[in-house]
């Protein structure tokens, strides 16, 4: 059942200045709509982090890149 799930775990995004602003606004939209939940139901996206370390690495990966976003 999980293994029909696409995975993506990129860590870095180049995106040309000219569409940064439309990338940012659907990437946010995008975000804001991932479903967490159960890894066994079929419409969750996103499982839930196991551990707390893991919770503060992902924290912290969108925190440096928000830091490093132009304008922001």
């Amino acid at each position: 059942m999980l293994g029909d799930r696409r995975k993506f775990a990129g860590s870095r995004v180049f995106v040309h200045r000219s569409v940064y602003g439309e990338f940012l606004e659907r990437v946010c939209e995008r975000a804001k709509a991932i479903r967490i939940g159960d890894p066994l139901e079929e419409t969750t996206e996103l499982d839930p982090l196991a551990f707390e370390d893991q919770r503060d690495r992902v924290a912290g990966t969108s925190t440096s890149g928000a830091a490093r976003a132009p304008g922001h």
